[in-house]
């Protein structure tokens, strides 16, 4: 919510995630009432970070890059943050990311840059391409 804040432009979101709990005492996060049904809601404060860095499914050389499945919080992210850098094990061409199965799915970075990085992801999945790694060697 943070993310989507920062996204936004807006100062804060209301949410009912991190209500009571340590998190929102520790980002300075304050209650507010919701004018609609007077439910106590936390107001969730806009982050902004510095530099965004995502794992992207694929990406060619422009910046633009494309993420399957569900991406999280990544997209909010990569709109919140003052730079992005996005990394790959492989950069494709351009013409790969406008073809199906997936053309135009997710917008262009705006700024920043691309990384090549195999196993970037590692130690953690990315959807569809590599799975969650309990041992130390990457391997997909």
């Amino acid at each position: 919510m943070r993310y989507r804040a920062g996204r936004w432009g807006s100062r804060s979101l209301p949410t009912y995630t991190m209500l009571g709990s340590d998190l929102a005492r520790q980002h300075c996060a304050r209650t507010v009432t919701c004018p609609y049904t007077g439910k106590e809601l936390l107001a969730a404060p806009a982050l902004h970070p510095d530099v965004a860095l995502v794992h992207v499914h694929r990406a060619d050389m422009f910046g633009n890059a494309q993420i399957d499945g569900y991406p999280f919080m990544d997209v909010d992210m990569v709109h919140a943050a003052a730079d992005c850098r996005a990394e790959r094990g492989e950069i494709v061409e351009p013409e790969q990311l406008r073809a199906p199965p997936h053309p135009d799915r997710d917008p262009a970075l705006r700024r920043g840059a691309v990384v090549k990085q195999p196993f970037g992801a590692y130690p953690h999945e990315c959807y569809g391409d590599t799975r969650r790694m309990p041992s130390t060697s990457p391997t997909t």
